[in-house]
């Protein structure tokens, strides 16, 4: 009988084993997973992040899965066998095809690995922190990182922790939309979490200052920069740290992650290797040979993989049968703030030779009717192609859009949709009406129609000396609250009756409103009109960053 051992810490791994069941009948499948004997009984937010990612026991038994708790396991691929230590004594397990799953973890400085207040993160028992934590009663918290930072927040709050973000360098997101998530964060904990924007720094720049007894007290930025803490966790760089990279046959890509082919295969016959820490292309670049940068997959991404290896195992061809690794969702949460990313940066698609163009939309509430907006959406797109390359969204954890306008964009991407065809489609709710307008952005701005502004080229286009006239659509009150010194204020909805003597025909137009949307209606009516050189401010006045003028 064929028999295929899935060994796993997370929820993937048992998606994997009950997929290839429920596929497979014939098939006999064990699934290894951790003893849990070194879990305590302390609880807090970091075991309840541990209960959220286990193994539904139920759920294998109901697929006639063999689980196995295990507190060591050795492979042995001469003999196609796992060497499973357990309550059982030393077992023996045959195999014809092993499933591992191995998540990235960030690899520590060798000046801090000897420091017992810095932790990796992700941490594999990371429930044992709800202890040190109730037991040394640490008062700051300093997260070095980016993206996989985000999900640290919640606990660290909950655990009444105040947090210094240190932000640094991170593929995940462009920089406009990274301001967007850390004024979220910062918002949304009544100021218990800093953000130093270290993102100029490179990691291994970072010097520690040690205490007496050997632990860190803070970390200097080589300029003069410094913060203090007493618990530092580290994010970053996320690497593959597991036995299995020794075995030949598996090599690392130069992100340190584990390169599988289309099928998640590495190193001996028969292992397939999903999770976190391994590397799969989201995106082919336009150039051959052209660098895509590869980060640790999120956990939709993982689970994503995990039934891809478990349908190729199962043989099974239907929908959903091969890796879109395009579609690969990237997505954090915490501190009430929800950003997902799919597919490629701005930055990301220079480097993989396309000649990238984005709509950035940052969405009013009361435009669409929900008080839990707004919610910030870019796209991006190659100019000469139109097809969607990626998306970034970032909102409020509870209202759910975050995720339903991934998911449409997940799609969208897998069938190398072009922006024209997205801005045609319906999409149900809020969220779908956000990217229906987003990509129709984006689509009359590759038809030149009008252009989109970032505030740092707006400041540097009139440093440089451009004459510009900024027209702020807001109402009067809004005005008055604070706009961009020599901007000139008509309201929107006085525009058609003053357009004629109050707005000049020969200058460059640039639309101004509180979250672009209003801008670039208004680019729209004016094109109609035969205006040309029109510029809408992405983002709007809620994502300007310098200095108004009140009154």
């Amino acid at each position: 009988m064929r028999r295929i051992v899935v060994v796993s810490s997370g929820l993937a791994g048992a998606k994997a084993a009950t997929r290839i069941k429920r596929l497979a009948p014939e098939i006999e499948v064990n699934l290894v997973v951790p003893s849990g004997e070194e879990q305590g009984k302390e609880s807090g937010p970091f075991a309840r992040m541990v209960e959220s990612r286990q193994v539904s026991e139920a759920l294998t038994e109901a697929r006639q899965v063999g689980v196995i708790k295990a507190s060591e396991v050795q492979f042995d691929f001469e003999q196609s066998q796992v060497n499973v230590r357990s309550q059982r004594g030393l077992l023996h397990i045959r195999f014809n095809e092993v499933v591992l799953e191995v998540e990235a973890s960030a690899r520590l400085p060798r000046s801090l690995r000897a420091a017992g207040n810095v932790v990796p993160w992700p941490l594999e028992n990371c429930f044992v922190l709800d202890s040190w934590i109730n037991e040394t009663r640490p008062g700051r918290a300093v997260v070095v990182g980016g993206s996989v930072a985000l999900e640290l927040l919640a606990p660290l709050l909950e655990s009444g922790l105040s947090v210094t973000w240190v932000r640094t360098a991170d593929a995940a997101y462009d920089a406009d939309m990274w301001d967007v998530i850390e004024r979220r964060v910062t918002d949304s904990s009544n100021g218990r979490v800093v953000v130093e924007d270290w993102t100029d720094v490179r990691v291994e720049a970072l010097v520690p200052v040690l205490a007496e007894d050997g632990s860190v007290q803070s970390l200097q930025d080589g300029r003069g920069g410094e913060v203090a803490g007493d618990v530092f966790f580290w994010t970053i760089p996320q690497r593959a740290l597991h036995p299995i990279i020794a075995q030949p046959g598996v090599e690392l890509d130069p992100s340190g992650l584990i390169a599988v082919d289309s099928h998640f295969r590495s190193g001996p016959e028969g292992l397939y290797i999903i999770g976190s820490g391994v590397s799969m292309s989201r995106l082919p670049g336009k150039t051959p040979g052209a660098p895509v940068p590869s980060v640790a997959m999120g956990e939709a991404a993982v689970l994503a993989s995990a039934r891809v290896v478990a349908n190729h195992l199962a043989g099974f061809v239907g929908e959903n049968a091969s890796w879109q690794g395009v579609a690969g969702v990237f997505r954090s949460c915490g501190a009430d703030v929800t950003a997902c990313k799919l597919g490629l940066t701005m930055d990301e698609a220079r480097a993989a030779g396309f000649e990238p163009e984005f709509a950035l939309l940052h969405s009013s509430a009361a435009l669409y009717g929900n008080a839990d907006a707004p919610v910030t959406l870019k796209l991006v797109c190659d100019k000469n192609s139109h097809v969607l390359l990626g998306a970034q969204v970032v909102a409020r954890s509870c209202c759910g859009q975050a995720d339903t306008i991934a998911n449409s964009v997940s799609v969208a991407m897998a069938s190398s949709m072009t922006v024209e065809r997205l801005s045609v489609l319906d999409f149900a709710g809020a969220g779908g009406e956000i990217l229906h307008r987003a990509a129709s952005i984006l689509s009359n701005k590759l038809m030149y129609r009008f252009y989109g502004i970032s505030a740092e080229e707006l400041m540097a286009s009139k440093q440089a000396g451009a004459n510009f006239f900024m027209l702020d659509l807001r109402d009067n009150v809004a005005w008055k609250g604070g706009h961009i010194p020599e901007a000139y204020n008509i309201p929107y909805t006085q525009l058609k009756k003053r357009l004629q003597d109050e707005v000049p025909r020969f200058t460059p137009i640039v639309l101004i409103s509180r979250s672009s949307d209003a801008a670039y209606s208004a680019a729209c009516q004016l094109f109609g009109l035969g205006a040309t050189d029109l510029y809408v401010l992405d983002g709007g006045m809620d994502m300007w960053p310098y200095e108004v003028m009140k009154g």
